[in-house]
């Protein structure tokens, strides 16, 4: 059994970028954790931060059920605030998180991707690769107890959006219709991210009922459209009805080197 450990920024962070291969790992009877660094308490237009960071954490338990997540770890920082920690604070709360949970793989954002505009995903995109660097070697953060045994993580799957950056295409067309079912729970983000997209339309004077046939479609059924429809457009280019992409990394280059000879041989 392998332990797959995700570390998002936000919850549904998870489900949008991973959702289908988690739900996958899973379902073959891995070990699969998901760690959040925030409440995600900014999502709203009209709910209190604090009241909406409660209902946030009961969707994100929900939709890890779904998903066959095993369990959630919560880091607690506020939505919007991780890159105004002190230097170095997430990449050590994520290291001893890497050292607690001793996994094979680890899921999270690429740090590599330029296009990201989201301090949060950028702040935690970096810590973890970070972390990754540091969490084997014995005299970074030493101290007694398993919880600081070091750890090297064999595989790390970087979500990312790019084709330039994406080495690896996994089919998720057995679980797309979990992971979309994973983000349905996610209903105070459904209504506000449909808001979102409908006050940005109005502004730029687009009738959005129309141009989606003239169909009055429910907060649920657009998310559910846009979700399916990013996955096959990820799916075309790897010849996969649905995916999701990843930049894989695993060793320091020379032993990437050495197995590559070795598997010519």
């Amino acid at each position: 059994m392998t332990t797959i450990l995700a570390v998002m920024p936000h919850p549904d962070d998870a489900e949008f970028y991973a959702g289908g291969m988690l739900a996958l790992r899973a379902a073959q009877a891995d070990r699969v954790l998901l760690a959040l660094a925030t409440d995600g308490g900014l999502g709203s237009f009209s709910m209190p931060a604090h009241e909406l960071a409660k209902q946030r954490k009961l969707e994100a338990e929900r939709a890890a059920a779904v998903l066959g997540i095993g369990a959630v770890d919560w880091l607690g920082h506020p939505d919007g605030g991780l890159d105004r920690l002190p230097a170095g604070q997430l990449r050590l709360e994520i290291v001893r998180l890497i050292r607690r949970h001793q996994p094979e793989v680890v899921v999270s954002l690429d740090p590599q991707d330029g296009r990201e505009t989201h301090p949060d995903h950028r702040t935690l995109a970096r810590a973890v690769a970070e972390a990754l660097v540091f969490c084997h070697l014995p005299l970074f953060d030493p101290g007694p107890g398993s919880e600081h045994t070091p750890h090297l993580v064999s595989e790390k799957h970087f979500a990312c959006d790019s084709p330039q950056l994406a080495s690896r295409y996994i089919d998720i067309s057995r679980t797309i219709d979990r992971k979309v079912e994973a983000l349905l729970q996610h209903q105070s983000q459904v209504e506000f991210l449909v808001e979102d997209v409908a006050r940005q339309a109005a502004r730029a004077g687009l009738d959005l009922p129309s141009l989606l046939g003239g169909n009055a479609l429910s907060a649920e059924q657009m998310l559910a459209a846009a979700v399916r429809m990013a996955a096959a457009q990820i799916g075309a280019r790897s010849g996969f009805a649905y995916a999701e992409a990843f930049r894989v990394a695993r060793f320091h280059p020379f032993v990437e080197q050495l197995l590559s000879e070795a598997g010519d041989a």
